[in-house]
Protein backbone atom coordinates (compact mmCIF):
# COMPACT_ATOMS: atom_id res chain seq x y z
CA UNK A 1 0.00 0.00 0.00
CA UNK A 2 1.32 3.21 -1.15
CA UNK A 3 1.76 5.87 1.99
CA UNK A 4 2.16 9.97 1.70
CA UNK A 5 5.18 11.77 2.93
CA UNK A 6 4.06 15.23 3.95
CA UNK A 7 7.29 18.37 4.53
CA UNK A 8 6.78 20.68 6.99
CA UNK A 9 5.00 23.71 5.55
CA UNK A 10 5.79 26.13 8.94
CA UNK A 11 6.79 29.20 7.73
CA UNK A 12 8.80 31.62 9.82
CA UNK A 13 7.82 35.18 10.64
CA UNK A 14 10.67 36.58 8.80
CA UNK A 15 9.95 34.20 5.57
CA UNK A 16 6.17 34.89 5.15
CA UNK A 17 6.76 37.49 2.40
CA UNK A 18 8.88 35.09 0.39
CA UNK A 19 6.34 32.22 1.20
CA UNK A 20 9.09 29.89 2.24
CA UNK A 21 8.82 27.02 4.62
CA UNK A 22 10.40 24.34 6.51
CA UNK A 23 10.35 21.67 4.20
CA UNK A 24 11.31 18.99 7.06
CA UNK A 25 9.51 15.74 7.16
CA UNK A 26 6.15 16.25 9.08
CA UNK A 27 5.24 14.33 11.89
CA UNK A 28 1.60 13.44 13.74
CA UNK A 29 0.38 15.62 10.68
CA UNK A 30 -3.29 17.09 10.85
CA UNK A 31 -5.22 18.03 8.01
CA UNK A 32 -3.69 21.14 6.63
CA UNK A 33 -1.26 21.36 9.38
CA UNK A 34 1.89 19.12 8.45
CA UNK A 35 4.42 20.16 10.71
CA UNK A 36 8.06 18.77 11.56
CA UNK A 37 8.43 17.94 16.00
CA UNK A 38 10.44 20.97 16.29
CA UNK A 39 8.26 23.35 14.74
CA UNK A 40 5.18 21.58 16.26
CA UNK A 41 6.80 22.85 19.72
CA UNK A 42 7.83 26.15 18.35
CA UNK A 43 4.04 27.06 17.29
CA UNK A 44 3.18 25.38 20.97
CA UNK A 45 5.54 28.50 22.54
CA UNK A 46 4.39 30.87 20.45
CA UNK A 47 0.98 30.43 21.57
CA UNK A 48 1.74 30.05 25.02
CA UNK A 49 3.79 33.38 24.50
CA UNK A 50 0.82 34.92 23.22
CA UNK A 51 0.50 34.35 19.18
CA UNK A 52 1.81 38.04 18.56
CA UNK A 53 4.89 38.91 16.32
CA UNK A 54 5.21 41.51 19.74
CA UNK A 55 4.90 38.42 22.24
CA UNK A 56 7.90 36.49 19.58
CA UNK A 57 9.93 39.81 20.12
CA UNK A 58 9.64 39.76 23.94
CA UNK A 59 10.19 36.72 24.85
CA UNK A 60 13.17 36.34 22.09
CA UNK A 61 14.69 39.45 24.67
CA UNK A 62 13.57 37.58 27.98
CA UNK A 63 15.08 34.02 25.80
CA UNK A 64 18.44 35.38 25.40
CA UNK A 65 18.33 37.10 29.33
CA UNK A 66 17.39 33.29 30.36
CA UNK A 67 20.19 32.27 28.83
CA UNK A 68 22.76 34.56 30.26
CA UNK A 69 21.32 33.94 33.86
CA UNK A 70 21.75 29.88 32.95
CA UNK A 71 25.54 30.22 31.45
CA UNK A 72 27.19 32.59 34.37
CA UNK A 73 24.61 30.61 37.07
CA UNK A 74 26.67 30.28 40.13
CA UNK A 75 25.19 26.61 39.94
CA UNK A 76 28.25 25.68 37.65
CA UNK A 77 30.81 25.63 40.81
CA UNK A 78 28.90 23.09 42.80
CA UNK A 79 28.80 19.49 40.91
CA UNK A 80 25.46 18.75 43.07
CA UNK A 81 24.05 20.84 41.15
CA UNK A 82 25.52 20.47 37.42
CA UNK A 83 22.46 18.59 35.93
CA UNK A 84 20.52 22.17 37.22
CA UNK A 85 22.76 24.20 34.82
CA UNK A 86 22.90 21.81 32.03
CA UNK A 87 18.77 21.65 31.43
CA UNK A 88 18.83 25.51 32.03
CA UNK A 89 21.34 26.09 29.98
CA UNK A 90 19.61 23.79 27.01
CA UNK A 91 16.73 24.88 27.97
CA UNK A 92 17.12 28.72 28.26
CA UNK A 93 19.47 28.05 24.42
CA UNK A 94 16.05 26.11 22.95
CA UNK A 95 13.66 28.86 24.11
CA UNK A 96 15.78 31.44 22.49
CA UNK A 97 16.68 29.50 18.91
CA UNK A 98 12.57 28.84 19.19
CA UNK A 99 11.48 32.58 19.31
CA UNK A 100 14.29 34.72 17.99
CA UNK A 101 14.60 32.35 14.65
CA UNK A 102 11.81 29.84 15.03
CA UNK A 103 14.24 27.03 14.83
CA UNK A 104 12.77 23.50 14.90
CA UNK A 105 16.40 22.73 16.86
CA UNK A 106 15.11 24.81 19.33
CA UNK A 107 11.80 22.95 19.81
CA UNK A 108 13.73 19.46 20.04
CA UNK A 109 16.12 21.44 22.75
CA UNK A 110 13.00 22.43 24.53
CA UNK A 111 11.16 19.42 24.89
CA UNK A 112 14.17 17.54 25.49
CA UNK A 113 15.62 19.68 28.92
CA UNK A 114 11.95 20.24 29.67
CA UNK A 115 10.85 16.70 30.12
CA UNK A 116 14.29 15.83 31.73
CA UNK A 117 14.12 19.22 34.49
CA UNK A 118 11.06 17.38 35.82
CA UNK A 119 12.59 14.23 37.33
CA UNK A 120 16.45 16.43 37.74
CA UNK A 121 14.45 19.19 40.41
CA UNK A 122 11.81 16.37 42.03
CA UNK A 123 15.03 13.97 42.14
CA UNK A 124 16.82 16.62 44.33
CA UNK A 125 13.77 18.10 46.85
CA UNK A 126 13.92 16.36 50.29
CA UNK A 127 10.41 18.03 51.14
CA UNK A 128 9.13 14.13 51.92
CA UNK A 129 11.75 13.74 53.92
CA UNK A 130 11.08 17.13 56.00
CA UNK A 131 7.42 16.07 55.87
CA UNK A 132 7.02 12.63 57.65
CA UNK A 133 10.04 12.30 59.40
CA UNK A 134 9.83 13.96 62.46
CA UNK A 135 13.04 13.26 64.43
CA UNK A 136 14.04 15.24 60.53
CA UNK A 137 17.86 17.22 61.34
CA UNK A 138 17.07 20.84 61.44
CA UNK A 139 20.06 23.01 59.89
CA UNK A 140 20.78 25.69 62.37
CA UNK A 141 18.66 29.02 62.56
CA UNK A 142 16.01 27.37 60.45
CA UNK A 143 12.48 25.80 61.59
CA UNK A 144 10.49 23.16 60.02
CA UNK A 145 8.15 25.29 58.30
CA UNK A 146 10.98 27.18 56.33
CA UNK A 147 12.39 23.81 55.53
CA UNK A 148 9.57 22.28 53.57
CA UNK A 149 9.10 25.69 52.40
CA UNK A 150 12.50 25.31 50.79
CA UNK A 151 12.60 21.90 49.67
CA UNK A 152 8.81 21.90 48.29
CA UNK A 153 10.33 24.80 45.71
CA UNK A 154 12.29 21.64 43.69
CA UNK A 155 8.39 19.91 43.76
CA UNK A 156 6.61 23.11 42.16
CA UNK A 157 9.19 23.72 39.24
CA UNK A 158 9.01 19.89 38.61
CA UNK A 159 5.43 20.59 38.20
CA UNK A 160 5.23 23.74 36.26
CA UNK A 161 7.18 21.45 33.87
CA UNK A 162 5.46 18.54 33.90
CA UNK A 163 2.31 19.79 33.04
CA UNK A 164 3.54 22.06 30.74
CA UNK A 165 4.46 18.89 28.87
CA UNK A 166 1.64 16.94 29.24
CA UNK A 167 -0.01 19.92 27.65
CA UNK A 168 2.14 19.63 24.42
CA UNK A 169 1.96 15.54 24.18
CA UNK A 170 -2.00 15.97 24.48
CA UNK A 171 -2.06 18.38 21.75
CA UNK A 172 0.23 16.73 19.63
CA UNK A 173 -1.08 12.97 20.03
CA UNK A 174 -4.80 13.98 20.46
CA UNK A 175 -5.28 17.39 19.29
CA UNK A 176 -7.24 18.34 22.39
CA UNK A 177 -7.18 21.82 22.56
CA UNK A 178 -9.51 22.22 25.50
CA UNK A 179 -6.92 19.69 27.39
CA UNK A 180 -3.80 21.37 26.30
CA UNK A 181 -5.59 24.71 27.85
CA UNK A 182 -6.69 23.21 30.82
CA UNK A 183 -2.64 21.70 31.76
CA UNK A 184 -1.23 24.44 30.32
CA UNK A 185 -3.22 26.93 32.93
CA UNK A 186 -2.66 24.55 35.93
CA UNK A 187 1.06 25.18 34.93
CA UNK A 188 0.55 28.86 34.60
CA UNK A 189 -1.15 28.74 38.26
CA UNK A 190 1.20 26.93 40.18
CA UNK A 191 4.01 29.12 38.40
CA UNK A 192 2.03 32.25 40.12
CA UNK A 193 2.29 29.67 43.38
CA UNK A 194 6.03 28.91 42.70
CA UNK A 195 6.49 32.98 42.49
CA UNK A 196 5.06 33.51 45.70
CA UNK A 197 6.91 30.64 47.19
CA UNK A 198 10.34 32.18 45.89
CA UNK A 199 9.02 35.65 47.23
CA UNK A 200 8.03 34.70 50.57
CA UNK A 201 11.55 32.59 51.38
CA UNK A 202 13.50 35.48 50.20
CA UNK A 203 11.83 37.74 52.73
CA UNK A 204 12.20 34.92 55.50
CA UNK A 205 15.33 34.60 54.66
CA UNK A 206 16.52 38.31 54.64
CA UNK A 207 17.71 37.82 51.03
CA UNK A 208 20.10 34.89 51.42
CA UNK A 209 17.84 32.45 48.77
CA UNK A 210 17.13 34.23 46.38
CA UNK A 211 18.75 32.13 43.78
CA UNK A 212 15.23 31.57 41.44
CA UNK A 213 14.08 35.21 41.92
CA UNK A 214 15.90 36.95 38.94
CA UNK A 215 14.66 33.66 36.64
CA UNK A 216 10.65 33.98 37.62
CA UNK A 217 11.42 38.00 37.61
CA UNK A 218 12.24 37.68 33.94
CA UNK A 219 9.67 35.10 33.04
CA UNK A 220 7.00 37.16 34.50
CA UNK A 221 8.24 40.52 33.22
CA UNK A 222 8.35 38.75 29.70
CA UNK A 223 4.44 37.25 30.55
CA UNK A 224 3.11 40.79 31.39
CA UNK A 225 4.88 42.55 28.64
CA UNK A 226 3.84 40.18 26.07
CA UNK A 227 0.03 39.75 27.07
CA UNK A 228 -0.43 43.01 28.94
CA UNK A 229 -3.80 43.65 29.78
CA UNK A 230 -4.93 39.90 29.45
CA UNK A 231 -2.06 38.96 31.72
CA UNK A 232 -3.34 41.45 34.39
CA UNK A 233 -6.72 40.47 34.39
CA UNK A 234 -5.25 36.75 34.75
CA UNK A 235 -3.13 36.96 37.34
CA UNK A 236 -6.05 38.94 39.39
CA UNK A 237 -8.39 36.38 38.84
CA UNK A 238 -6.06 33.90 40.14
CA UNK A 239 -5.41 35.55 43.03
CA UNK A 240 -8.96 36.70 43.50
CA UNK A 241 -7.93 40.15 43.35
Amino acid sequence: MRTFDFSCAYVRSADEEAGSSCGRRATRRRQGEPKCLGHWVVEYLLSIAGGTEHARKTWAFASFVLFILAVGSPWWLRTVTLPHAIAAVVLSGGLLACFLWEHPLGGIACLVSATLTAPIWARGSAFKYYLFNPEAEIPAGSTRARQLLVTSLELQVAFVFTFSVVGFAILYFFNSRSETKFWRGLSFALGILLFLSVMVLAVATSGRSTALVPWLVVVFAAVAVARGGRFARKLAAILRV
